[in-house]
């Protein structure tokens, strides 16, 4: 079970979480963590079917994608992706990027982080198996 300030770091891209306000915090109502983006890509397109995610930008600058629109934003903007809708975020820039990020509801979202940060990052079969088993949560668009 995760616990609020609880940290974790992912072996593929090097992103980190620190956790804020977990599911069991707000009886499944909403996730809400800090996250230090190294430059670059983190993650390709996907979908959550079932759960709204929501970026502030704390500091440095972090892209876009939601839907057919394309958004950069910096300290002190706001992002946010509709459940259903295809989106993709990414670091722009040459700095570390500090986000503040909520998934609405939280559903099971903090085990996958911790199970998909896990992973190695040469472990293709582990993370075909990770998105087939959380399917309800994350699609690749």
């Amino acid at each position: 079970m995760v616990r609020a300030g609880q940290h974790i770091e992912s072996r593929s891209t090097g992103e980190r979480v620190r956790f804020l306000r977990t599911a069991a915090d707000t009886d499944g109502a909403l996730l809400e963590f800090e996250s230090w983006w190294p430059p670059g890509d983190r993650a390709g397109a996907h979908v959550h079917p079932n759960m709204e995610e929501r970026w502030e930008v704390l500091a440095g600058r972090a892209r876009f994608r939601i839907g057919d629109v394309e958004h950069e934003a910096g300290p002190g903007e706001a992002v946010v992706a509709r459940a259903g809708v295809a989106h993709r975020a990414f670091n722009p820039g040459p700095e570390l990027a500090h986000l503040r990020m909520s998934m609405r509801p939280a559903l099971d979202w903090e085990d996958f982080m911790v199970a998909l940060f896990a992973l190695d990052p040469r472990d293709g079969a582990g993370l075909r198996e990770l998105l087939r088993h959380h399917a309800h949560l994350v699609r690749p668009s």
